[in-house]
């Protein structure tokens, strides 16, 4: 069974700060970031070393058992032993470690071994100095077995250092971590806010989803969480919120629509596919690599699903107020609304990611509306993408036989 014992002793740098393990980085505390991480490498059990059971402790004990793992808290190095058994391994994460590297990952869930940096590099980042030529990365996996060790030493001696040494005199394994994990600020030793501030904007970048600038709306989405996202983490905005946000005004164009207002309901339409995008992109920066929350992905393929449905709605309601063209007036949207989903995944050519980008349609249909000729610019749309259809696949054969 794999045990993760996580340390949460140490003071931020700056007073009233609390402690390292507490400070937030883009919408998740230190010690959360480390459950993940320890969650995802299959720990059936987390230890926290702490001075006391608070609010932020039991937060966590709720994030643990609620993926089916046991939760321990204890104040003093020896109490592990009656936890940790000699078939178990041991995997520790230091206090104020931000664990973002998913070649750290890699390495921690393939065995035993001591993650550890260039002394030149990691020394300055303010990781500590095992050798001559290395510093401890903060990260290790070792053998339970050694940790009875722990009752030769005394009672109140520094637990996770005890262990690091533990582990070094029993030969484990001493492995590298490659020197981008530190450049890049994907593996980190925060001592206070500052230092989660400095890193968090490149961080979320680098996670958070992008888009190519000929899919216009995801890509305004995308520039929206790049430039707010860590804040938005921050202040609580969760990427439910703007699914929940997307919802509203999904709402609100079908109400336009069905009261007359077609044009401003498209409009509206538009904007809810922004910011379902946004969403998307805001949960995808902060998971940050790890498993997708299957109530978020969910929800979401049903809202894109629903808010397809009211683009063909609006678009006969465009065509037909009154409905007395039934069920002809559905064959254009219904028409649409297919080669807007096939014609994309066809596409052998970047720029083909506008055929299907919901903002630009919904947008195109707006003014279409406003210029009282929707029905012909579904017409038109309706060829354009039949034509950009072949060219793709005429395209592809060439490809295929050169």
């Amino acid at each position: 069974m794999r045990v993760a014992l996580l340390s949460m002793l140490d003071s931020a740098g700056e007073p009233g700060q609390g402690y390292r393990a507490f400070i937030p980085f883009a919408g998740k505390t230190v010690a959360r970031r480390q459950i993940d991480v320890v969650l995802a490498l299959g720990c059936e059990r987390v230890i926290c070393l702490a001075d006391n059971l608070g609010p932020g402790l039991i937060a966590l004990q709720h994030q643990v058992e609620g993926a089916g793992a046991k939760f321990h808290v204890i104040s003093v190095p020896r109490a592990l032993c009656g936890l940790v058994h000699a078939s178990d391994e041991l995997i520790i994460l230091g206090d104020g470690v931000l664990p973002l590297a998913d070649e750290a990952r890699e390495i921690l869930a393939k065995g035993n071994g001591v993650l550890v940096l260039p002394a030149e590099t990691g020394i300055p980042a303010g990781f500590e100095r095992i050798d001559l030529n290395y510093a401890w990365a903060g990260a290790l996996a070792m053998p339970g077995k050694l940790v009875d060790r722990l009752n030769e030493l005394p009672r109140d001696c520094d637990g996770i250092a005890a262990l690091l040494r533990i582990a070094l005199q029993s030969k484990v394994p001493e492995l590298p971590l490659p020197d981008a994990v530190l450049n890049e600020g994907r593996w980190a030793m925060l001592g206070g806010l500052d230092d989660a501030h400095a890193l968090e904007p490149g961080w979320f970048r680098r996670h958070a989803s992008g888009a190519d600038i000929f899919s216009p709306g995801r890509w305004m989405a995308c520039g929206l969480t790049a430039r707010f996202g860590v804040a938005w983490l921050n202040r609580g905005v969760r990427p439910g919120y703007l699914l929940l946000a997307a919802a509203l005004l999904l709402i609100g164009a079908v109400a336009l629509g069905w009261n007359g207002m077609v044009g401003a309901g498209f409009a509206l339409l538009g904007g809810a596919w922004l910011a379902y995008d946004a969403a998307r992109s805001l949960e995808h920066g902060e998971r940050a690599g790890n498993a997708s929350d299957r109530l978020f992905t969910g929800s979401a393929r049903a809202w894109a699903a629903i808010a397809d449905l009211a683009l063909v709605m609006l678009v006969a309601m465009g065509i037909d107020e009154s409905f007395s063209r039934m069920p002809v007036q559905f064959f254009e949207p219904l028409a649409l609304l297919g080669l807007v989903w096939l014609i994309p995944g066809v596409a052998t050519r970047r720029w083909g990611a506008i055929l299907g980008d919901r903002v630009v349609v919904a947008g195109l249909l707006a003014l279409a509306m406003q210029a009282g000729v929707l029905e012909s610019t579904v017409q038109c749309l309706i060829l354009i993408l039949i034509g950009c259809g072949i060219l793709f696949m005429r395209l592809g054969l060439r490809i295929t036989q050169i």
